[in-house]
């Protein structure tokens, strides 16, 4: 005890014991780079040297002791053993207008983080994705498909016949990609509607309502480009790497996010991929366009489908909330098509 009365310093506060959460009131003595540690009676609990310290600017602070010993004071002295980090950083840590200029670099680091680091996590993943993994995607998914939404279709061979003769003439205008082998499905799925689809390893599959509804050429050969060229630029792929990256890049940044949030975040990033599907549909329309006009076809015809579709299927959902970009934007887009130059 002795040591005590030649220590300067002294605060208040609470100990805990090595591997213990008892709390009891103690005194903390120091005095250039001495210390000890006490209880309100006297008894010394520990003169170990302080292995940590954390403190908060305004809080308490909090020293664990070589021996596994804890104390929580509050203190405003700045030599408190260790825990005099600076005068510039204790002067950082104040309210000050300066946090108002950090919280915005923040904020604008972080939106490059997302913006970059996602597409760039999204790249990375597309290039690593095995081209036969792309074709278990497809056949899972028809197998899933047959299973659970569709029946055989119901389309006369004949039928069947001038459609696919359509997608190959369209088909050999497309790029080939080592990702994709190109054909034609065809499926009565009841309540889809006039519908066309294409999955990652190129396998398009049509309704047979479509087939029923759409009987001129210049019009299937521009849903069919469409189709393909989703293949080609891997925007299934794409969306479902980006907005997978977006939530690991920001839970790796800020870990354990909590229910609350991770459920803003999924929400968040199901809005984003909206927006990145109505991009992918506008890209689509294009490269189709430019397919079907190489194949022979009259590329501004597929705005006569949406027509049709606006006409059978009025919608009123806003286009911030849709996945395709609204039916009177998109027709005006692809009555003003040009061709792209060689």
């Amino acid at each position: 005890m002795a040591l005590r009365y030649k220590l300067k310093h002294r605060v208040a506060g609470h100990a805990f014991g090595p591997l213990s959460s008892r709390r009891q009131k103690a005194i903390l003595f120091w005095q250039e780079g001495q210390i000890q540690l006490e209880d309100v009676d006297g008894a010394i609990l520990s003169t170990a040297p302080v292995t940590q310290r954390r403190h908060i600017s305004g809080g308490p602070v909090l020293l664990e002791f070589a021996d596994g010993w804890r104390f929580e004071g509050a203190t405003s002295e700045s030599d408190f053993p260790g825990v005099d980090r600076g005068r510039h950083l204790r002067r950082a840590e104040q309210l000050h207008p300066r946090l108002i200029i950090l919280a915005i670099a923040a904020v604008c680091i972080g939106f490059g983080v997302w913006k970059y680091g996602t597409r760039m996590i999204t790249e990375l993943a597309l290039w690593a994705t095995p081209d036969a993994m792309v074709a278990v995607i497809d056949r899972s998914n028809m197998a899933l498909i047959d299973t659970t939404l569709a029946d055989p279709s119901q389309l006369p061979e004949t039928r069947q016949a001038e459609l696919q003769e359509i997608f190959a003439k369209v088909a050999a205008q497309i790029p080939k990609v080592s990702w994709a082998t190109y054909h034609l499905e065809f499926r009565d799925i009841d309540g889809m509607g006039p519908n066309a689809f294409a999955l990652p390893g190129g396998t398009v599959v049509i309704t047979d309502e479509f087939a029923d509804l759409i009987a001129q050429p210049d019009i299937i050969a521009g849903v069919m480009g469409h189709e393909l060229a989703h293949v080609t630029q891997r925007h299934a792929l794409r969306q479902m790497y980006q907005s997978f990256s977006s939530y690991m890049l920001i839970t790796a940044i800020m870990g354990d996010i909590g229910p609350f949030l991770e459920d803003l975040l999924l929400e968040g990033n199901a809005l984003m991929a909206l927006s990145f599907s109505r991009t992918h549909e506008a890209e689509a329309d294009h490269i189709g366009q430019n397919s079907a006009y190489a194949a022979g076809y009259d590329p501004t015809a597929l705005a006569e489908f949406f027509t049709i579709l606006k006409q059978q299927y009025p919608s009123a959902t806003p286009e911030w909330l849709s996945s395709h970009p609204a039916h009177d934007r998109r027709i005006d887009s692809l009555r003003d098509f040009e061709p792209d130059t060689p």
